[in-house]
């Protein structure tokens, strides 16, 4: 079990995906109705704006938590612990 740090990247890392998939489900409604108009179509550039905000957010996080690891690890090593298997 990781520490609270890590836990809550990991939250983080998972609200950014679940917005993300949202964004494209909606995506693909627009796409798949037969009669989008204008404002169909243009709520797709919104939707693909949102997903790159979210992308940048997740990346964010998913490199602090890649770090937060790496500082678990590492802790657990100096307390005598040995690692294997774990990411």
């Amino acid at each position: 079990m990781g520490n609270i740090k890590t836990e809550e990247l990991r939250k983080q890392c998972q609200a950014h995906r679940t917005a993300i998939l949202g964004c494209v489900s909606d995506i693909n409604e627009a796409i798949d109705d037969k009669n989008a108009d204008h404002d169909k179509v243009d709520s797709v550039q919104r939707h693909l704006g949102c997903i790159m905000a979210e992308v940048q957010g997740l990346q964010a996080y998913y490199q602090e938590w890649k770090r937060s690891l790496r500082h678990d690890e590492q802790d657990k090593t100096r307390m005598g612990g040995q690692i294997h298997g774990e990411t």
